[in-house]
């Protein structure tokens, strides 16, 4: 059925050097500044390397930093010292093997073609199914639910989940009909030649960028459904404080590779002049937040006390930051269970800024107020320009947007064994 989209596959299996999968993650570049955009794959740290990665059509060349080099980023300087350097070589030849292999691992051509994303199969029918799995990391699951909806969308196909999603989850769809209006061949050829089987598809802007308002309907039937089965779930509703009100999810997380951590300018222009109100809403980290968070549902992570001291400073930081962008208006902390986080996020009146999470992402992008700001590192696939392709035009609200503001990405930190809290809020501060 889908054998005119070939081409399209034909092109990504005849691709240049693709990024490897062990590599492909949010944090291929370690700085982003909106000057100079810095690129540094972590995973491939070597002497004097350079890169040359080709999508598709499109090859770019990125510089990669020797091992334990500097790099000079205004207000302070870090090493590049992720671990010790790779004992064997990246090469091409041999990952290009394992590509082929991966693309073709289904029966026939038109079969491989039609099913360019991940876990997901052909039912032989209108439908295309998708194996789901369960994971309390909501944030990567949702990226393969929501791809593969995507791609049925826009090959006008149905949709079908094999096995059981639990919690809130299990309100969202099972099955789905064709969404004859969503249809579009570029579309599908852009995705395939992008995305082939991207096991993190919010990796990737894919299919899934073009079906928020799919979405944001059915997130929010999910929630309200799921809440309304479970009237004891701890949900917290948009705040209708007078005036803007403006969430930063801060995901305390200091070592998973898309996390990104915004500094002032990725603010800058972005707070309303009328805003009355910044929550900063991140996960209970104190042994306090946690016994009292944990009664009320699923607590994603724990903290020893000296990372406690060091979350204290970084958060302090920005609330400092945040209250010089926002002209002194109330800046606040909010601490919550997952679901309360997610549902607070998908419903918050006003502006909302992510920081690299999936969590944040899913949360933020069916929200149907906004605006949602969220960095351009996934956007971009590590390119230096700004793609039209990636835009979101899809939705209800104020809409979403790549944010290209600098931030630093969690492998100069690695749990502040590179980066100090303080010398982090300066950075910060600084850029």
């Amino acid at each position: 059925m889908l054998g005119v989209y070939c081409a399209a596959c034909a092109l990504v299996a005849s691709a240049g050097a693709l990024i490897p999968d062990s590599n492909r993650h949010d944090g291929d570049r370690l700085i982003s500044t909106p000057d100079e955009r810095t690129v540094v794959l972590p995973h491939l740290l070597a002497e004097q390397q350079t890169l040359a990665i080709g999508a598709a059509a499109n090859v770019f060349r990125m510089p990669v930093a020797p091992h334990g080099s500097s790099l000079n980023l205004g207000a302070a300087s870090f090493d590049v010292a992720a671990g010790p350097a790779p004992t064997q070589p990246f090469e091409p030849a041999a990952y290009q093997k394992r590509v082929s292999l991966m693309r073709h691992e289904t029966t026939s051509p038109s079969a491989a073609c039609s099913l360019c994303g991940w876990k997901m199969f052909d039912n032989d029918d209108s439908t295309v199914g998708y194996n789901l799995w369960n994971s309390s990391s909501w944030g990567n699951l949702l990226s393969e639910y929501w791809e593969a909806r995507g791609l049925t969308a826009i090959t006008g196909r149905g949709f079908h989940r094999t096995n059981s999603a639990l919690g809130w989850l299990s309100h969202l769809p099972a099955v789905a009909s064709a969404y004859p209006q969503s249809r579009n061949q570029s579309w599908y050829a852009s995705t395939c030649a992008r995305c082939n089987k991207t096991m993190f598809a919010h990796a990737c802007p894919g299919a899934w960028t073009k079906i928020r308002s799919i979405v944001q309907n059915d997130t929010h039937h999910a929630l309200t459904e799921y809440e309304s089965k479970n009237p004891a779930v701890d949900a917290k509703q948009a705040d209708e404080t007078d005036g803007v009100h403006v969430l930063f999810h801060a995901r305390l997380d200091f070592t998973a590779s898309q996390v990104w951590w915004p500094a002032r300018s990725s603010f800058a222009g972005k707070i309303p002049s009328q805003t009355k109100k910044v929550t900063i809403l991140h996960m209970p980290y104190t042994d306090e937040q946690v016994e009292v968070e944990r009664k009320k549902g699923h607590v994603h992570q724990t903290y020893v006390p000296e990372m406690q001291k060091n979350i204290k400073v970084v958060l302090d930081g920005y609330k400092k930051m945040l209250s010089q962008s926002c002209a002194g208006c109330e800046v606040a902390f909010s601490v919550g269970t997952q679901y309360s986080d997610f549902a607070l996020i998908a419903r918050h009146k006003g502006p909302i800024f992510c920081m690299g999470s999936s969590f944040c992402l899913w949360a933020a992008y069916a929200n149907i107020h906004g605006p949602v700001y969220f960095p351009e590192t996934m956007a971009t696939l590590g390119r230096k320009i700004h793609d039209p392709l990636s835009d979101i035009k899809d939705g209800r609200g104020d809409g979403f947007f790549w944010n290209f503001g600098a931030s630093i990405h969690n492998s100069m930190i690695n749990n502040f064994k590179h980066t100090s809290a303080s010398d982090l809020v300066k950075w910060v501060n600084a850029h």
